[in-house]
């Protein structure tokens, strides 16, 4: 499948070429969305927190706690 410069891009991922509603906005970016798909980026983030279980909770509990200790 072609890109179509307005309504389509390839994910750097994948490769896949989909539609830019399937990529998260980005202003810094020069054509204003991420490289990564939205499906290619919840499979990525997806894998760090099954590899990094113990570092997400941890911060996720301290976030937590601080929110507590401020109200």
């Amino acid at each position: 499948m072609q890109v179509k410069n307005n309504e389509m891009k390839r994910c750097a991922k994948c490769g896949e070429v989909k539609y830019k509603t399937q990529f998260h906005k980005a202003a810094q970016r020069k054509d204003g969305f991420r490289p990564y798909c939205k499906h290619c980026e919840f499979l990525q983030l997806k894998q760090y927190r099954e590899e990094n279980q113990t570092k997400v909770m941890s911060e996720f509990f301290n976030k937590v706690i601080e929110e507590t200790v401020l109200i």
